[in-house]
């Protein structure tokens, strides 16, 4: 850090209004290694007025021996950095939060975050001819020709359980076309701090937000025929809709996938209490009941299809509204989501999670230990052997999608008004009594 080398190379920064840079260019232009040349650059703040840099973005660029002192870098990128020898270790700031100095430096000093992709979620992928299609790519190397045949455009955070679980099911449920259609992938990380046109077209192809939840745009002659996040939506339905308004249509897999889940939620209705009045007791027993009498093949089906469903409610979104009516830990929610879905509200959850839980009998039932557990009794009874778990979320360690509003009742309050109302401010009042 104090070699000669160093010294020359932060020297020739002595007249150059370091604050006011464009990171897109340097005045020294190019390295031999054709990286843009910041090397020796040193940006200083104070302990108590840190210098704050709010998503500035370095690609391609030597970072060599510069150093950042007591800056706040805010949602900062790194891409495809040379980072030998820089200094961040004064750095302040949440670092915590995805694309923070201490988490995005780390990540982008060897590699494009597309590399990332490549080796950690194309070999997870099931082979057949919707992989031979992905591209991982980038808005700057998409060209509008490239939408001209039928398209998808999927902008793919695999971080997030949501997220991952619908490209896999996409890739699955594609492998059945004769002719796939072209896929285009997006990495969030390239995305943290993006120009203000990257912004504006991607607001525009997914205006109901980028969360993790499997974002995904479907396109023929250059024009936009459909958007949705997978996973708050019946992902086969969905692809198979959005497949017949690009002109390709259903297919095989698809059609066995519908009838596997369409036979999945007639025996979660089969198995739910018929009284007026909703008891978990009686729905255990009639779960309960109903796994004794099915083949192993369905009871390994069955209980899979919980298991998959359950990673589309893997967000921050939803525990918060769970929150609400109780705190939750991640078992407590795992019998909520396993609750949720053997209870038949699994869609109306996902669209409308307010007045999904505004109007469920026995609220408080969702987070009891019970539904999901009756998988392994039955398995232990019948001495059914275990299978592979084809749950994406059961093998990786990815996270919920989406942001947490707070871990405080006001946090509840500002996200869900109605929730909050009707099951927390009557309690709180009370307590105050």
């Amino acid at each position: 850090m104090f070699s000669p080398e160093a010294h020359k190379l932060r020297a020739r920064w002595k007249d150059v209004a370091v604050q006011k840079l464009d990171f897109s260019k340097s005045p020294f232009g190019l390295t031999e290694k054709g990286l843009i040349d910041f090397r020796g650059l040193v940006l200083q703040g104070t302990t108590k007025e840190p210098l704050i840099l709010e998503k500035p973005r370095f690609e391609k660029c030597d970072m060599t021996y510069s150093r950042f002192i007591h800056c706040r870098i805010q949602s900062g990128l790194f891409i495809a950095c040379d980072m030998t020898l820089a200094d961040f270790h004064t750095c302040d700031g949440n670092f915590t939060s995805p694309g923070s100095i201490r988490e995005g430096w780390v990540w982008y000093q060897t590699q494009d975050p597309l590399l990332d992709l490549n080796e950690s979620l194309l070999p997870e992928l099931l082979d057949g001819p919707a992989k031979q299609k992905i591209q991982l790519t980038r808005l700057d190397k998409l060209n509008p020709e490239d939408f001209d045949k039928p398209s998808i455009l999927f902008f793919c955070d695999n971080r997030r359980i949501p997220s991952a679980t619908c490209f896999h099911r996409l890739i699955e449920l594609l492998n059945g076309c004769d002719a796939p259609p072209d896929i285009f992938v997006l990495d969030s990380k390239d995305y943290v701090t993006c120009s203000k046109p990257e912004n504006q077209f991607l607001q525009e192809l997914f205006p109901y937000g980028l969360d993790g939840m499997g974002e995904c745009s479907w396109f023929k002659n250059r024009t936009l025929h459909a958007s949705k996040a997978l996973s708050t939506t019946c992902i086969v339905d969905e692809i198979e809709s959005s497949l017949v308004k690009i002109g390709i249509g259903s297919n095989s897999i698809i059609e066995k996938k519908k009838s596997e889940e369409t036979d999945f939620w007639n025996f979660v209705r089969s198995a739910y209490p018929r009284f007026a009045k909703y008891s978990l007791d009686s729905h255990i027993e009639g779960f309960h009941n109903a796994l004794m009498k099915v083949t192993e093949e369905d009871f390994h089906r069955y209980r899979n299809m919980v298991d998959e469903l359950s990673e589309q409610l893997e967000s921050w979104a939803y525990t918060d509204a769970a929150c609400c009516i109780e705190w939750c830990s991640d078992d407590s929610f795992t019998d909520f989501s396993a609750s949720i879905i053997l209870r038949d509200n699994l869609y109306s959850f996902l669209s409308d999670p307010v007045e999904t839980l505004l109007n469920i009998e026995q609220p408080k039932a969702l987070f009891k230990e019970g539904l999901y557990y009756v998988f392994y009794n039955v398995q232990e009874k019948r001495q059914i052997p275990d299978l592979a778990c084809t749950a994406k979320s059961k093998n990786h360690s990815r996270t919920l999608a989406g942001t947490q509003s707070s871990e405080t009742l006001k946090g509840l309050h500002e996200r869900y008004p109605r929730l909050y109302e009707k099951y927390r401010a009557r309690k709180n009042t009370s307590k105050s009594k």
